[in-house]
């Protein structure tokens, strides 16, 4: 019921999430590996306390890949979820590394997006980003989760 709501809430405002299940505009390999870091991001979250309001919610700026409230209950989290699957024991770059800056004014124009959308001018708002990797094949191997909150900065006046 309250899934319906919001659902109807965002089109109103003219945003919409795009596939409730899963990444949106990815296909193939990339979207099974995306696909499946959102979940364990979200399950992680979960664990945290945090309260999941939105997956795949498309703006005119871009999409947040998930939209949370953080246990506090105030502040309203943009999550950008980074996943690999690293096969052996070889260096490897972090999925975290792919926020670059580029990618941060996206995230910074999506959250001051959905902060005008929804109204949340009087709560905190910050993008958070959980980089998943799982380290052997797609099916086996350690699932390691890194959660950095306020990764990426929002400047105070103009977030």
């Amino acid at each position: 019921m309250l899934g319906a709501w919001i659902n109807s809430l965002l089109e109103r405002l003219g945003l919409r999430p795009s596939n409730l299940g899963g990444p949106s505009r990815r296909t193939g390999h990339a979207a099974n590996i995306g696909a499946w870091g959102e979940r364990e991001a979200e399950k992680m979250l979960r664990q945290k306390g945090y309260a999941i309001i939105g997956r795949n919610v498309v703006t005119p700026h871009g999409e947040a890949d998930l939209v949370c409230r953080d246990p506090d209950g105030r502040t309203m989290v943009i999550v950008e979820v980074k996943s690999r699957v690293v096969r052996g024991e070889g260096i490897h770059h972090r999925p975290e590394r792919a926020v670059d800056r580029s990618k941060s004014a996206r995230l910074r124009r999506i959250a001051r997006g959905l902060r005008g959308a929804n109204g949340w001018w009087d709560r905190h708002v910050r993008v958070d980003v959980v980089a998943v990797e799982r380290v052997g094949d797609e099916t086996q191997g350690q699932i390691q989760t890194r959660h950095h909150e306020g990764l990426v900065r929002l400047s105070a006046r103009r977030a």
